[in-house]
């Protein structure tokens, strides 16, 4: 199995380390994916302090320092199903005031079923099995979790819709899975005009744009030359 595993990644240019290919090799289900971001990496708080710097690290990094935020952790995720062929799909979760979920999705192939692995500071903001007959479904079951980070009361609830599914290698090729380089490209990108939402109350019966992205299409907000 392992020697299959490095075959499939120097297929695609994807050179791992011996360590790297024995770890990724053993993370051949989303099952077992998710039980190492619970068991086998501390949650980055890079957004503790102002003076701690924030990171985007690759799935490289994310094995040696053993730790992951949110949209590390998904990258992670993203890459270990995607090498064993799991046709993993990265979906947003979107909030009405707080910072977005990444999730991974996949489907399972005997059940048709959905299931998700995420990395979170909150348990219920982990990862699902796959258990879901519709991706609006594994949507929802984050919304009784996602309470607002302002006021911690577990009653404002704020999580509002999802975005289709994006499929992060057709956007942005393979190399990612074996880069040693901070992810800010994908990190800063990987959401937009093109990318459906959806609300789960009051819907209107059509996608709408991510918020971000109709605050600068109608310039509510504006990036200076410094992108900023």
């Amino acid at each position: 199995a392992l020697g299959r595993f490095k075959e499939r990644c120097e297929s695609l240019g994807l050179r791992y380390t011996g360590d790297e290919l024995i770890i990724l090799a053993a993370l051949d289900t989303p099952a077992k994916i998710q039980e190492f971001l619970d068991t086998c990496l501390y949650y980055n708080d890079d957004h503790a302090s102002v003076e701690q710097e924030e990171t985007a690290m690759p799935p490289r990094l994310v094995l040696r320092r053993g730790m992951a935020h949110c949209f590390e952790g998904a990258m992670f995720a993203y890459a270990g199903n995607f090498l064993h062929g799991h046709e993993p799909r990265l979906v947003m979760l979107e909030a009405s005031q707080d910072a977005d979920h990444n999730v991974i999705v996949c489907r399972d192939r005997a059940t048709g079923l959905y299931g998700s692995n995420a990395q979170s500071r909150y348990p219920g903001l982990v990862g699902r099995p796959a258990a879901c007959p519709t991706l609006r479904a594994l949507a929802e079951s984050y919304v009784p979790f996602y309470y607002s980070d302002r006021t911690l009361d577990p009653k404002d609830l704020t999580l509002v819709g999802f975005s289709e599914p994006i499929d992060l290698v057709a956007k942005y090729g393979t190399a990612w899975l074996g880069s040693e380089k901070p992810l800010w490209d994908i990190y800063y990108t990987y959401i937009d005009d093109a990318v459906p939402f959806h609300y789960f109350f009051d819907d209107p019966g059509r996608p709408h744009l991510y918020p971000a992205v109709r605050a600068l299409k109608d310039n509510w907000i504006r990036l200076d030359a410094a992108g900023e």
